[in-house]
């Protein structure tokens, strides 16, 4: 099993795009970019030079970025999606609360980031080179092991490592998967958390490397939701499920 503390690439290149731009005053402005159309993942939070990423936006291959962006101007201001690389991939002109439809049939898989007012506002976004399904419990005592199954719908590009993420607010990390067949991966993650709520979601990388040197993602998969539990409430549910069916079904519904 290997496993290892990170903090998301796709994150991290949003967040150096960031830093790699001038640095500007803050406006009175505030933004909040929406990207209707994609699949969320909620990741802990990360801040730079005033700006804080706490989500990954994740669309098919080909399929349009649907934006909306809310605002509390009336004025003009520049939508931009950024390569990895740091390379302008679209830009658009917006006026107030306003949408855009960003056409990304001739971008590749990858990672990008979507900026607006003078990256006061950044949302990472992966384009899926294929669909990702994550398959896991949602619910496991603590300090024992659950698995993560991974499947993907093609095998183009091949990916250099497929790994399975579990967070919180407070922590990430990520286990790496082995393949058990063509497209289908498993990742065992052991629960020795601290008892409460965590999000998992599972991503795959090339062995491209990119900016500050992170692999790119290619895909990554919805997020899922898993409780984990003392040993003991378990051993207690067991129990109540065993003197009334309907004991059962009102502890599923607590």
């Amino acid at each position: 099993l290997y496993m290892r503390r990170i903090t998301v690439a796709a994150v991290l290149v949003a967040l150096a795009v960031v830093a790699a731009q001038p640095a500007v005053g803050q406006s009175d402005e505030s933004y909040s970019i929406s990207v209707e159309n994609a699949e969320m993942v909620e990741t802990p939070e990360r801040t730079i030079q005033g700006t804080t990423v706490s989500s990954i936006a994740g669309i098919s291959e080909g399929e349009s970025l649907e934006v909306s962006v809310s605002t509390g101007t009336s004025g003009s201001y520049r939508l931009t999606l950024y390569t990895s690389d740091r390379e302008i991939a679209q830009s658009v002109e917006l006026t107030g609360n306003d949408s855009a439809s960003m056409d990304t049939t001739n971008l590749d898989p990858g990672t990008y980031a979507l900026a607006v007012g003078g990256f006061e506002t950044v949302q990472p976004v992966v384009i899926r080179a294929y669909e990702t399904t994550l398959s896991v419990p949602s619910e496991s005592p603590e300090d024992d092991t659950i698995t993560a199954e991974i499947s993907f719908s093609g095998t183009t590009p091949t990916p250099a490592t497929v790994q399975a993420v579990i967070a919180n607010d407070e922590m990430n990390e990520t286990i790496t998967a082995e393949q058990t067949g063509e497209g289908e991966y498993e990742a065992t993650i052991e629960t020795t958390y601290e008892p409460g709520d965590y999000r998992l979601y599972a991503v795959s990388q090339n062995d491209e490397t990119v900016t500050d040197g992170f692999s790119e993602i290619i895909a990554i998969s919805g997020q899922r939701e898993l409780s984990i539990t003392t040993a003991g409430s378990e051993d207690e549910n067991n129990g109540g499920d065993s003197g009334s069916g309907d004991g059962g079904s009102g502890g599923d519904g607590s």
